[in-house]
């Protein structure tokens, strides 16, 4: 009976163990496959109106092709882009492709910044542009900006406080712990942040 009771016990160990272990970016799943980010653009004239959110209908959408949206989605997108991020398996891509209301499915990739002086890199402070930053009308015609945030660092000088009032009472922003990020990087200047890191 005692052997019974032990057998028992690691097996239950060994259960908890496993399921402890099945979340994460490089996730191995019960086939032995790992999970890959990705992002999923959706076409959202194609939401159907029974679902009272993008989000909703993106968590319903995995769970149509027999993917656990608890597992696998990490975050919805419908401001900016319609669609949202996940974390797939190989064997998931031909189903979410094929589906109705997909639009793209794109791995997630990592950029390396080429600067942070973009007139500089752009060329922009050279002679031959001086004539259109005067004329700002014809300067800003067919410019497509693109916005790339890469986070903050509180450490910065940039970021001290000095003689700043606190911030008004109406604010209703937070300082939000992230990785590497205590909730005393946030001050007088810096008065709010966000963690968006999964």
């Amino acid at each position: 009976m005692e052997g019974t009771h032990l057998l028992l016990s690691v097996l239950v160990l060994l259960a908890s163990h496993s399921l402890a272990n099945v979340n994460g970016d490089t996730d191995v799943s019960s086939s032995g496959g790992t999970t890959t980010t990705y992002i999923v653009f959706m076409d959202l004239a194609a939401m159907p109106a029974a679902h009272p959110s993008p989000a909703h209908w993106h968590a319903a959408h995995l769970q149509s092709l027999s993917i656990d949206p608890a597992r696998h989605l990490l975050y919805s997108y419908s401001v900016a882009a319609h669609g949202f991020a996940a974390a797939l398996l190989p064997h998931h891509l031909p189903l979410l492709r094929d589906s109705p209301g997909v639009l793209q499915v794109v791995p997630d990739t990592v950029f390396q910044l080429h600067t942070t002086r973009t007139p500089e890199f752009l060329g922009l402070l050279s002679p031959a542009y001086q004539p259109a930053i005067h004329n700002l009308d014809a300067a800003s015609h067919d410019v497509v900006i693109g916005v790339l945030d890469t986070g903050v660092w509180p450490e910065s000088p940039s970021f001290a406080g000095g003689d700043l009032p606190p911030p008004p009472a109406h604010w209703k922003g937070v300082c939000e712990v992230g990785v590497d990020f205590p909730a005393s990087a946030c001050g007088r200047k810096l008065v709010g942040a966000r963690s968006f890191s999964r």
